[in-house]
């Protein structure tokens, strides 16, 4: 694929990075899913997605095998990622995926604030000079998309940084979509049910909603006395926003938008006042100011019982998602 025809390529987003490969892999192959798809393909990783914050999502790797899909994962020894893409992408359903510090790449200034951190791209062509990528998740305020060509040198400078990490999918063209969109849509009714129950169990000791578990953590930790430098504060909060709490609700917000809920809207909504509730917690953070982080402590509790209140209402008026 030329630089040329690269400009055509519609790329996919996705609310994290090797989950939009799946899914631009599927696209590029002509198999239209998209990353809730992907994300709600099994109930079981929803409890570890939520309680933990730096991860690799474990529903991509789940939706892999719970689909049969054929894949390769493993690191290429000889760094030579023209041989890797010939021989491995024979065809039009077979996809490269390799993992890079994408702040070598320069693509986008947000990565350059979290230096450190691999990322998964799409690799659509390699040749001589260059190599043609794309990423379905470049992490923004506002997330967007990226395809583009680069020095095949700085690719490989990138990529060697996590030790030449690659992924091959195997695209199966007669995968039955619509029953994993039916799948998908049973397990995000599962995920809001448990939401829902969480609601039941006291908010203020022992809590159990990621948040505030992890709030109530960290007040913890400050009153009795530990410390914590501008770096980790820093880094900690972009790992819940990309890696942790809010990729579920953004998952949430993709799948309500595909069954044409006039909630979605609403929906989005409360996605921003958690992106700001966590802004407010890692400012009063880096203030290390407690009694500010208490007061917060109640209102996300109001937060929490609004954005239930909404997936109640987007469940009994929808037919298709209905609680017991």
């Amino acid at each position: 694929m030329s630089l040329e025809t690269l400009n055509t390529y519609s790329v996919k987003r996705g609310f994290e990075c090797f989950n939009a490969c799946i899914v631009n892999s599927f696209a590029k192959a002509g198999v239209d899913i998209s990353s809730s798809d992907v994300f709600f393909s099994t109930d079981t990783n929803i409890l570890t997605q939520n309680e933990q914050s730096i991860m690799e999502v474990p529903s991509s790797v789940l939706f892999l095998e719970k689909y049969n899909i054929l894949y390769e994962n493993d690191f290429c020894a000889n760094a030579d990622i023209y041989t890797l893409w010939k021989n491995g992408v024979l065809n039009a359903e077979s996809s490269l995926v390799v993992r890079v510090r994408p702040e070598i790449m320069n693509y986008s200034k947000r990565f350059s604030s979290n230096m450190g951190s691999g990322h998964y791209i799409n690799v659509i062509s390699v040749d001589e000079k260059q190599v043609c990528f794309c990423d379905g998740y470049v992490s923004k305020i506002t997330d967007s998309v990226y395809s583009g060509a680069i020095d095949k040198g700085v690719l490989l400078e990138a990529w060697n940084a996590e030790r030449n990490k690659y992924r091959i999918l195997h695209v199966p063209t007669d995968m039955d979509v619509e029953q994993v969109k039916e799948n998908a849509k049973g397990n995000l009714l599962s995920y809001v049910n448990y939401s829902h129950e969480l609601l039941e169990s006291p908010c203020v000791e022992n809590p159990k909603h990621p948040v505030l578990k992890m709030l109530w953590d960290l007040c913890e930790r400050m009153q009795k006395g530990e410390n914590f430098d501008s770096s980790f504060i820093s880094f900690f909060f972009y790992a819940q926003r990309v890696h942790g709490f809010l990729i579920v609700q953004n998952m949430i917000w993709e799948k309500l938008m595909e069954l044409s809920f006039e909630f979605a809207e609403e929906y989005g909504r409360i996605i921003t006042k958690w992106n700001q509730t966590l802004m407010f917690m890692r400012k009063y953070m880096l203030q290390a100011k407690t009694d500010k982080l208490t007061a917060l402590y109640i209102s996300i509790i109001e937060l929490i019982k609004e954005e239930d209140e909404i997936l109640t209402r987007a469940l009994l008026n929808n037919h298709s998602l209905k609680r017991p």
